[in-house]
């Protein structure tokens, strides 16, 4: 997974002069990242990948496609027998409520038919009232190109934490130092917490 900030900047945080201890740094930041995407409800984090890789989605069989977060859409396309790929101007790719979408910010979180498409629905496919798929996307999955400060702060905020507790030999941190592992069984600290909830981070859950 990716780390959202380094051990160089979590040493200039604790005024540490030494790298004796990166391993350890390291891994602190690698948990905090994981423990941030997890309150935020964001399985693909937060730096979308660097290629565009497909995923397929039940069909809503409606004119609008939830999709997962995404900042770039490459190839859309629907299943009836066999993979069709769609034309560029047969969709819109948009965030937020289909109720009021916008068409021009990132991440994209869902498509629409376009009004002079070759398509009208997604196709909805179903196996014993099961649905499957028959949406398929390529795109770049994730939440934005780059880290947004806010989460870059709150890593290295928790990280350090996590690292004076440790030293302060608090009973909850479980470790190896000379492996460079740790775990930690503590949620995020409230102070992070709220950084996250304040920018506007946690994304609800979608039913």
């Amino acid at each position: 997974m990716t780390s959202y900030a380094t051990a160089v900047e979590l040493r200039a945080r604790l005024e540490k002069t030494s790298d004796t201890d990166d391993a350890v740094l390291t891994a602190l930041l690698a948990a905090s990242s994981a423990a941030i995407d997890r309150f935020c409800n964001r399985p693909d984090g937060f730096v979308a990948l660097d290629t565009a890789v497909a995923r397929t989605f039940a069909g809503s069989g409606e004119g609008v496609q939830r999709i997962d977060e995404c900042t770039s859409i490459t190839l859309v396309e629907t299943f009836d027998g066999d993979w069709d790929a769609w034309a560029e101007d047969d969709w819109l790719a948009f965030r937020g409520d289909p109720a009021a979408p916008d068409f021009a910010g990132t991440p994209y979180t869902g498509l629409m038919t376009a009004y002079n498409g070759s398509y009208a629905t997604f196709p909805r496919l179903l196996r014993s009232r099961v649905p499957l798929p028959s949406v398929r996307v390529t795109a770049t999955w994730g939440y934005a190109e780059t880290c947004p400060p806010q989460v870059r702060e709150a890593t290295i905020l928790q990280a350090s934490r996590w690292w004076q507790r440790g030293k302060a030999a608090w009973a909850d941190p479980l470790g190896n130092a000379d492996m460079g592992l740790l775990m930690y069984r503590k949620s995020l600290d409230p102070d992070v917490e709220n950084m996250l909830v304040a920018g506007r981070l946690v994304r609800l859950a979608v039913g």
